[in-house]
């Protein structure tokens, strides 16, 4: 049976070569800007192909979990499900690019794990979450967990425990 090949690999190696070739070439003409451009692509797409084989590994674990497991692991006699399905579908949608049928668990750190930018947390997703479920987010910092969030639990908790906005 043949090896299967991952698209991502094969990619990675058509810039590595094309990468060099243009190192080489720059080399020979003594351009240094091509030198650092061309390095510049490489390590980029090197970093961006690693980050994806990690969320395709996470994906793969977690074959056939979804927001029904997701659920279940958390407390929901104590939670609002609004925060809890906003949270999950907006993290979701920001790492996987996928719906309902993400393998997100309650226990994933944002940063280590879901390998988040803290920017793309607190712009992109808290305003999102926020928008979502009405909750404000004028002060924050008297929230338990304003400040300390690490995991996708911490931040559904840190939703329910904000005021929701006056419609």
């Amino acid at each position: 049976m043949p090896l299967r090949v991952d698209p991502s690999v094969i990619s990675s190696w058509v810039l590595a070569v094309f990468s060099s070739a243009a190192v080489v070439f720059g080399l020979l003409i003594h351009w240094p800007i091509t030198v650092c451009f061309a390095l510049a692509i490489a390590m980029v797409f090197i970093w961006g192909s690693k980050t994806q084989r990690h969320i395709d590994s996470i994906v793969a674990d977690r074959d056939g979990e979804g927001i029904c497991t997701f659920a279940r692991a958390l407390d929901m006699r104590n939670l609002d499900p609004w925060v809890v399905r906003a949270v999950y579908e907006e993290v979701s949608e920001f790492v996987f690019g996928m719906g309902e049928n993400s393998p997100l668990r309650p226990e994933d750190d944002l940063t280590r794990d879901l390998l988040l930018d803290e920017d793309d947390i607190d712009l992109a997703i808290f305003t999102a979450v926020a928008e979502r479920t009405s909750r404000s987010l004028d002060g924050w910092e008297t929230n338990p967990l304003g400040g300390r969030i690490e995991t996708v639990k911490d931040l559904i908790y840190f939703f329910n425990a904000q005021p929701q906005q006056c419609q």
